[in-house]
């Protein structure tokens, strides 16, 4: 995988892991914060909403007992006139718009003992027993005897206060009131006087007030609240039709036995259903002494409660995926930016492993300040630097190919001169025995010698000639090897710098990791600041909110340091493993350059035993020179001396015998000269093939 792939893949996974993280804790905090917030509103609901159907139930209990209480001071003191205390029921109902009647129920002749006078008259029963009934009855105030005290289960108003001395809230029902059905319910307290049951003060009174207060209820779009009796009955319902139905008789709702069970203990109880994405809560409605309370209901509509939320939630998700995308075209961007030189510097690196050293480095590379640009700027210097030495090197090469031509050729010259005087000497030879045998042909043979000794002299002269200029040549070549090995040397000596260079290179970008390690760990510290400031700020309430903000805006900043901490570091080891190569490489170019000296100094060492090859040579053309100008100066003696041709003969022969001899020996070098020269020739041809690789 490429640098720029394993980069992004690295950056884009890590982000997108942060951010998908960041916005399912967000969805989880906003979800249960928004729970949380259901649970607080319909527990706040509740309790504000039971307290005011407390407050109501709890006036006409209060005005219960005040009467109760009025009537056992009365008797106390002896007020036993019925009419006063009609009087009293008649005018606590006068003042009281909300309640629909009172009334009072003695025992049998425990108020005045006088039941027997008051047998049959208004608001008493057949026995005269004080029973009286006030209620408004078309506009004004009526009163009329009260039904329904006889047995326990019609009258459970006056048998429950009598049975325990405690007041009493019925459960309600529904009572007539000017041809309408009422929902009502009855206030019941006892009249205690010295711990003896005297009898009862009741109330009736409407619960439509009740209704009316929990329809002014509204939470968000469905939610409501709902008023529940003891016996589980609807005191006050958003829907009139539900008001005064059971809630046992409904099979729409969840868990019914656990709320009917928190009804009739008078308990609390919460439920979420999340069928019906409800929060209900259930709190008690307290009156009085009263065990069996009431219980109020309120219904939170949790989709409603996270429809803030969730809208938040889309929104934030919009946000991240759209800032995704910008980050990622961001990324690319800057990931390009950085991998794109570092791929031109490859190209141009894979160029110069090729031998190829006419391309120069970009120059939007070479000047870039970073450490990118060092690296091309290095490149450069190795380029120009390889460009000067190879285009000398190969100079040098052609000028040693040249020579070695050239010796080659006057090699072969030289040898088929000595072949020619190897065959004349011969002749030379052949025609003194000759004249030897016979004097006749002497004068013919001496005349054939002559013109073979003048051609050795000639041939010998142009050797001796040619062998200065071959010994002038090696020398020429050998200065040229010199010359080539002290390139070779500045070669290595600037390979061995690049490798320094290089080596510092990665002792700087060690120091940037290090560098960049104290960042993230400075990072790190610094966001367990933000975090602590954050709990101080949480701790302070409304005074630390915006410090609150600040320290979690600093612990985004510390999270976006961390992050960009962590991709300079990815950055730096990509720099260092691609340093390291370069290193590597630079070590490959200082060996080649060490293998390159080696060559050329044995090319040195060639050249070293051609030129002392030529200058024996040329030696022996001298000698060989002489020797043929002293054969002329014979050749006329015996031309000139016909007497001493005997003896010249023989001298002759011997010389021609000598001559021979060093015939054969010059033919020998020459052929170690040519073989030499084909030798330097043949390393000149690898030498300019090595250097071809090389392109400047």
């Amino acid at each position: 995988m490429r640098l720029r792939a394993k980069i992004l893949l690295m950056i884009m996974s890590t982000v997108t892991i942060i951010v998908v993280s960041m916005i399912s804790l967000i969805a989880m905090e906003t979800r249960t914060k928004a729970i949380a917030e259901s649970e607080n509103l319909a527990m706040s609901i509740a309790a504000e909403k039971a307290a005011q159907a407390e407050k109501t139930l709890n006036n006409s209990l209060n005005i219960s007992k005040t009467v109760a209480q009025t009537f056992e001071g009365m008797k106390k003191a002896n007020i036993v006139s019925r009419d006063a205390y009609n009087a009293v029921l008649q005018d606590v109902l006068k003042q009281n718009s909300q309640i629909l009647s009172i009334y009072t129920v003695w025992e049998p002749n425990q108020l005045d003992g006088r039941d027997r006078e008051y047998a049959g008259k208004a608001a008493h029963d057949q026995t005269g027993r004080f029973i009286p009934y006030w209620t408004r009855q078309g506009g004004h105030i009526a009163v009329e005897a009260c039904t329904g005290y006889a047995n326990e289960k019609d009258g459970p108003d006056f048998f429950i206060p009598k049975h325990t001395g405690k007041e009493v809230l019925l459960d309600p029902y529904v009572y007539s009131i000017a041809g309408k059905d009422t929902l009502i319910t009855t206030v019941s307290v006892p009249i205690i006087l010295d711990g003896k049951f005297l009898g009862i003060v009741g109330i009736d009174m409407s619960l439509e007030s009740l209704q009316q207060q929990n329809k002014a209820v509204k939470i968000y779009e469905t939610g409501f609240g709902a008023i529940l009796s003891h016996n589980g009955t609807y005191v006050a319902h958003p829907k009139q039709e539900l008001v005064g139905k059971n809630v046992r008789d409904r099979k729409d709702v969840k868990n019914l036995p656990l709320i009917i069970s928190a009804i009739e203990q008078g308990r609390v109880y919460e439920e979420f259903d999340k069928e019906a994405n409800i929060f209900r809560t259930i709190l008690p409605i307290k009156t009085g002494q009263e065990e069996n309370s009431w219980s109020y209901v309120i219904n939170v509509p949790t989709d409603e409660v996270l429809a803030d939320s969730n809208e938040m939630l889309y929104t934030i998700v919009v946000v991240g995926a759209v800032g995704l995308l910008i980050l990622t075209l961001v990324i690319i961007w800057i990931i390009r930016s950085l991998t794109r030189p570092i791929e031109q510097a490859v190209q141009h690196g894979e160029k110069l492993a090729a031998g190829d050293f006419q391309t120069d480095v970009p120059k939007e590379l070479v000047q870039r300040p970073d450490e990118i640009g060092d690296m091309a700027r290095v490149f450069d210097h190795i380029t120009l630097s390889m460009r000067g030495i190879i285009t000398e090197i190969k100079q040098g090469a052609d000028a040693v190919s040249q020579s070695a031509g050239q010796m080659y050729v006057v090699a072969e010259e030289t040898t088929q001169a000595s072949q020619q005087i190897a065959e004349s000497i011969q002749q030379v030879a052949s025609g003194a025995e000759v004249q030897t045998r016979a004097s006749s042909e002497n004068s013919h043979a001496m005349q054939e010698m002559t013109v073979g000794v003048q051609r050795v002299a000639d041939a010998s002269s142009m050797i001796a000639s040619t062998s200065v200029e071959m010994s002038e040549q090696a020398r020429s070549g050998h200065e040229s090897v010199v010359q080539a090995v002290k390139q070779m040397n500045s070669i290595k000596s600037g390979a061995h710098h690049t490798y320094a260079v290089m080596a510092e290179l990665q002792k700087d970008s060690m120091k940037i990791g290090e560098i960049l390690q104290l960042i993230a760990r400075i990072s790190s510290q610094t966001n367990l600041l933000s975090l602590n400031a954050a709990i101080e700020a949480a701790r302070a309430g409304e005074a630390g909110k915006g410090f609150a903000v600040v320290a979690g805006e600093i612990r985004k900043l510390a999270d976006q340091t961390a992050s960009s901490a962590e991709q300079i570091q990815r950055l730096i080891e990509a720099i260092q493993e691609r340093t390291e190569e370069a290193v590597h490489a630079t070590g490959a170019g200082i060996t080649e350059t060490e293998q390159g000296m080696q060559t050329v100094q044995e090319v040195g060492r060639i050249f070293d035993h051609i030129q002392a090859s030529i200058e024996s040579v040329s030696l022996q053309m001298q000698e060989m020179s002489a020797v043929a100008q002293e054969m002329s100066a014979g050749s006329e003696q015996i031309m000139a001396s016909v007497e001493e041709m005997a003896h010249i003969a023989t001298t002759s022969c011997d010389m021609s015998q000598n001559i021979a001899s060093a015939s054969e020996e010059q033919f020998a070098s020459m052929e170690d000269i040519t073989e030499t020269a084909e030798a330097l020739n043949r390393l000149a041809g690898e030498l300019n093939s090595c250097i071809g690789k090389f392109a400047v």
